[in-house]
């Protein structure tokens, strides 16, 4: 038996014209229901209750779907913003479609030795508990952690096929669209927002940026995939809409690391001149109304990156002080969630702060142990994924190199913008870590398939 892959996943033959009418009119519904329910009252409950029953029956068949929704409620903040706590019985309904699916088609839960990577972390976080100074700081860390792990076993497990995959990008490059129209509709109407730095539905700009740019290698991806040309401009679109929208968050990690996502896909597509060519020119085009519309917005920019503000001294000290944290506590840490509670000690700033850097803030937290399972885990992905494009290469297979690409640039996108926020219980980057899992499984089971069929030949 494999060591690192422990099942057989079933792989039935659906009718893919039912399944993208039942997931579009479903996400329809859903979507106008859970952003209206709370404004408009009793005729949206209906719909909610009417697309909820759709949901329930695209999922039974179509475990994706359930997984889509979360992705929803990721993306659109949705939770957070129109109903607190949305989020958690979204995400205990796709866990109930799972255990169903699991029971139903007699499966089990994907093994893979990040796995056993994760469990040692959630060990040495739990174990903080016993000598961390602020037990409920350690507990709403914990929330946070533990809602982003159910996202990535339910990524981990509900992704079953190229297709799934496939839709779950357009799940997530849809949400993502729709932040970025609404934050760059919302500067049209008012260019002075520029100066206020948008940050749509979320707490600060820089999570805008970080979401908007883990969104934009899913549009490459859909653009390579996609073989019906009206899907291929779509997706090309809402990149564009996407990459644009990241400029007004004045953001200097999320436009770091859309600079760095943006320069490795043209390095990925070196020989397809054309498609280089059309997102240069695109970017230009943007760029240049973006101008014409927000000139001053632009040296606003270009002031903000070049001199050296308060934010950036005061980030010097707070990485400055979490370093000196991590050197008086390198094996056990301060404790999960308690960053803060020494921040001001070590920092020298009259206000708790956090780190503003996910690796920084991991090893002042957990120690050393903490730190190295952490980057363990991403790390791991990483290499799972360059696998996975290596096994797509040989087998000549075109959805999978990109859809195991997407993801990597997506890791690589929140690793830079990790650099600046501590963002290490994220939501999104575990979900992307969740189908690094999956992808790979489903690489090394289609090169299995591959070397039956040849050996039977």
């Amino acid at each position: 038996m494999n060591s690192i892959l422990l099942l057989t996943r079933q792989y039935p033959q659906v009718d893919h014209r039912f399944f993208k009418i039942a997931l579009i009119v479903s996400l329809f519904f859903e979507m106008s229901a859970l952003v209206f329910i709370v404004m408009l009252g009793k005729l949206w409950f209906v719909i909610a209750l009417f697309g909820g029953l759709f949901v329930l029956f695209s999922s039974i068949e179509y475990p994706e779907v359930a997984l889509c929704l979360c992705i929803f409620m990721l993306y659109s903040q949705v939770s957070s913003t129109f109903q607190a706590g949305l989020f958690k019985v979204v995400a205990a309904y796709a866990i109930g479609i799972l255990m169903l699916t699991l029971i139903h088609q007699g499966e089990k839960l994907v093994y893979s030795r990040v796995n056993m990577l994760v469990l040692a972390f959630t060990t040495i976080a739990m174990a903080s508990l016993f000598y961390v100074d602020s037990v409920l700081n350690a507990f709403q860390a914990l929330d946070r952690y533990f809602k982003a792990l159910v996202v990535f076993i339910l990524a981990a497990n509900l992704l079953k096929t190229k297709r799934a995959f496939q839709t779950c990008f357009w799940a997530i490059i849809l949400s993502a669209g729709y932040l970025a129209g609404w934050n760059l509709l919302n500067l049209i109407k008012n260019p002075l927002v520029f100066f206020q730095r948008t940050r749509g539905l979320f707490e600060d700009p820089n999570t805008l940026a970080m979401v908007l740019v883990s969104a934009t290698p899913f549009c490459y991806a859909l653009i390579r995939i996609e073989k019906r040309k009206i899907l291929k401009f779509l997706a090309f679109l809402l990149g564009l809409a996407i990459s644009v929208a990241i400029i007004p968050t004045l953001s200097r990690g999320g436009i770091l690391a859309a600079t760095v996502v943006f320069f490795c896909i043209l390095y990925k597509e070196r020989k397809n001149r054309t498609l280089i060519w059309t997102a240069a020119l695109g970017l230009m085009f943007f760029s240049g109304v973006f101008y014409y519309k927000f000139g001053f917005g632009f040296e606003f920019i270009f002031d903000r990156i070049s001199n050296l503000d308060r934010s950036i001294l005061q980030r010097y000290r707070i990485l400055k002080g979490g370093l000196a944290m991590f050197l008086d506590n390198p094996v056990l840490g301060v404790g999960v969630g308690n960053f803060v509670n020494y921040s001001m000690q070590y920092t020298h700033i009259t206000i708790p702060r956090y780190a503003h850097n996910m690796f920084l803030h991991v090893a002042g937290e957990l120690g050393i142990p903490g730190l190295t399972l952490f980057t363990g885990v991403l790390g791991y992905c990483m290499l799972s994924l360059n696998r996975a494009q290596k096994i797509a290469l040989q087998l000549k297979d075109k959805k999978l190199h990109y859809t195991a690409s997407a993801i990597q640039l997506t890791l690589i996108g929140f690793t830079i913008s990790g650099m600046f926020l501590s963002k290490q219980f994220d939501k999104i980057m575990w979900l992307n870590m969740g189908m690094s899992v999956s992808i790979a499984w489903l690489s090394k089971d289609l090169e299995n398939q591959k070397s039956l069929s040849t050996n039977s030949d």
